[in-house]
């Protein structure tokens, strides 16, 4: 989160926290249900000191439908502050969706005759020749799009996707559940998404790593993660306009390849670049 409700009521960014002297304390949720109700979920700072991921505040236990939560899918008028500037909404890259063509049924007409017998007009059903086959449509949409058209599960599994670097193929082999990869996956390139649950910084490798909610039955361990690099971190972060720390409860989809740890066994994906990543606000 970027705010913070004090005691008193009042907000507070994190920029200001990380720069005052006597920060304040007992900070609160400053979300709220549908209904109005306010949250005020024991929040705290995240991150003052680390070298990749930004300040941000966090908090747990927020209230159902909260619009800083887990649940927080619709989109809030202005922003948190009060602030009515405009913020461009980074999508990321734009993909191309071509759903297959379709090729209807004969073409039965039923046209009314008249017979010599009775004088009587008579319907008499005629088979006129075949429809012709529709082209294939193609429509441009941004990765953020194609994020929601997934999780909403609007997206027809016949429909061949194309990726920035002109790779093709059927939706389902592109766009995938992270959490359904496996050490097999080694080297794919496609698009991933799944929830991050929270993240974690490693030294040794200078990276961040966003872990994701894995399959019932499946440990964090055994799930793929998305691993954003030191030299990426800063980009990641100025196109999304939000800490990497913001992205824990959210859904989140990059464009990357996965990779599985010589040493652990552990698998990650890398983005192609700092544009190739979305979440879901």
């Amino acid at each position: 989160m970027r705010y913070a409700a004090t005691s008193g009521g009042e907000l507070i960014s994190i920029e200001k926290y990380a720069a005052s002297p006597n920060t304040p304390q007992a900070l609160t949720c400053p979300g709220q249900a549908p209904d109005g109700r306010p949250c005020r979920a024991t929040a705290w700072a995240k991150a003052l000191n680390s070298p990749y991921v930004r300040p941000h505040f966090a908090a747990k236990e927020h209230i159902t439908d909260c619009d800083e939560g887990e649940a927080a899918v619709r989109a809030r008028k202005g922003h948190r502050d009060g602030s009515t500037t405009t913020r461009t909404r980074h999508e990321g890259p734009t993909l191309l969706l071509i759903t297959p063509s379709s090729t209807p049924g004969k073409d039965t007409r039923t046209p009314t005759t008249r017979t010599k017998a009775s004088g009587r007009p008579m319907a008499t059903a005629i088979t006129g020749p075949a429809s012709r086959r529709s082209a294939p449509t193609a429509r441009k949409v941004p990765l953020a799009l194609l994020l929601a058209r997934a999780l909403s599960g609007r997206l027809d599994p016949e429909t061949t996707l194309a990726l920035p670097d002109k790779t093709r193929g059927p939706v389902s082999r592109l766009l995938i559940p992270a959490n359904t990869l496996t050490k097999d996956h080694d080297g794919l390139h496609a698009c991933f998404y799944g929830r991050v649950t929270d993240y974690a910084e490693n030294t040794a490798t200078r990276s961040v790593f966003l872990n994701l909610k894995p399959r019932p039955g499946t440990s964090r361990r055994n799930t793929a993660g998305f691993m954003i690099r030191e030299d990426q971190a800063p980009s990641v972060q100025d196109n999304l306009d939000a800490s990497i720390g913001d992205l824990v409860d959210h859904h989140v989809i990059v464009i990357g390849a996965l990779r599985v740890s010589a040493n652990r066994g552990s698998l990650y994906i890398v983005l192609d670049d700092t544009d190739s990543i979305a979440y879901q606000r």
